[in-house]
């Protein structure tokens, strides 16, 4: 196993730390809070602080799993809450440019991730095409899967989702899929 200790910096004595697990082989992380306190003094300074031997108090219990770990350590703040956050609204705008696209004449995927390359929101990976196919169907966009794993898109007639069901034609692509 390996640990990480790292300062408190909300501490206002200045000794307290937390210690976590970084690497194991024991299943979940783990980490606690812990505040030292001096039991020897080594050696005494005129000019410098003295050299003293600590040992440590755990402050609480242990807090299993890597996410308790993160909230322990950034005093209950999810620190992958901004960036989960920003990559959603990436993903929104990147179909929105796909819809955009597909209102404006562009049937396939080459001429959907041209147009959308050119609004400057980047590139459409393969998994992020599954994500999208996925959203499109509730913002009036038709996907239907042709022969050699190509897809076509349009836009859907209205109530396109309940004749959908009722016919045996192309099929609209669900997250399931």
């Amino acid at each position: 196993m390996a640990f990480a200790a790292t300062k408190d910096d909300a501490s206002e004595s200045g000794f307290d730390n937390f210690v976590f697990v970084i690497k194991t082989n024991l299943g979940t992380q783990f980490g606690a809070s812990f505040t030292t306190y001096p039991l020897h003094t080594l050696a005494k300074y005129n000019d410098a602080p003295d050299t003293v031997l600590c040992a440590a108090r755990v402050n609480g219990g242990i807090v299993w799993g890597h996410r308790d770990v993160k909230l322990m350590v950034n005093n209950g703040v999810d620190p992958d809450a901004e960036t989960a956050s920003a990559r959603k609204k990436s993903f929104d705008n990147k179909v929105m440019h796909v819809v955009e696209a597909v209102r404006a004449g562009a049937t396939t995927r080459d001429a959907i991730a041209l147009a959308v390359a050119h609004t400057g929101c980047g590139g459409i990976t393969t998994n992020q095409w599954q994500k999208v196919d996925g959203a499109l169907p509730g913002r009036g966009v038709q996907v239907t899967k042709t022969a050699h794993n190509k897809y076509v898109y349009q836009v859907a007639p209205p109530n396109a989702e309940a004749a959908q069901s009722k016919s045996d034609g192309p099929y609209i692509l669900s997250r399931t899929q």
